[in-house]
């Protein structure tokens, strides 16, 4: 080293020259310019939307309409309702025209299938409200009226019989 050398011409002779990786600008330009480069979801991120997706399906499968508990024995759909439900319902051990198929749980009570010939149904059991009821057919419709007290019948009636008194 002579002493009329400067600190980069020791370093030229010593090191050498060095070719710059080709992404160095760009991360250069990115950091000037405050634009992190951008990034795919990370893992974590990955996962939540997979975990959401899910639960989504999940709830959506949990909802779909099906019976609880298959059986044509009215014993043993009686017993389960009873459990599940504390309702106590006096199906005949052999009914004649029709057959069971299954009961499920719906609100406030249960929801009993049976086979009539060819043809499927289905009849609702729930705990009786305290109060009034009353109910008929008409139209090829049925109708169950429920309240409290029998002066709201009239009400309910008036629902659709407008300018009608009921006694």
């Amino acid at each position: 080293m002579d002493e009329t050398d400067t600190i980069g011409q020791v370093l030229d002779r010593h090191l050498g020259r060095v070719a710059a990786p080709d992404e160095l600008w760009t991360r250069v330009e990115n950091r000037i310019n405050r634009t992190p480069a951008r990034r795919s979801a990370t893992p974590p991120r990955k996962l939540s939307w997979a975990l959401a997706a899910a639960i989504v399906f999940g709830g959506i499968a949990w909802n779909l309409p099906r019976p609880e508990f298959q059986s044509d024995d009215p014993g043993q759909i009686r017993d389960w309702v009873k459990q599940q439900t504390g309702l106590d319902l006096p199906l005949a051990a052999h009914p004649r025209s029709a057959r069971l198929t299954g009961v499920r749980v719906k609100k406030g009570g249960v929801e009993i299938a049976y086979r009539t010939g060819a043809r499927t149904a289905a009849f609702a059991v729930t705990k009786a409200a305290t109060g009034e009821t009353a109910h008929w057919s008409s139209g090829g419709q049925s109708y169950v009226l429920a309240c409290a007290l029998p002066a709201d019948l009239d009400g309910a009636c008036q629902l659709c019989h407008t300018g009608t008194e009921f006694n």
